[in-house]
């Protein structure tokens, strides 16, 4: 009974931490969005230019 239970219980944390991390990277993407990409690119071209 106790083996069920703390099998449960990791697996539940382990989807915990995959969802924690899916959603982490779903933040970095919208940060660094393809606009913000875009933009950065431009920066940088003007800088090299210069």
């Amino acid at each position: 009974m106790q083996n069920k239970i703390l099998y449960a219980y990791t697996k539940v944390m382990h989807n915990l931490s995959y969802i924690l991390f899916i959603l982490h990277f779903n933040f970095l993407n919208i940060y660094f969005s393809a606009e913000n990409k875009y933009k950065l690119t431009c920066f940088l071209n003007k800088i090299r230019i210069k």
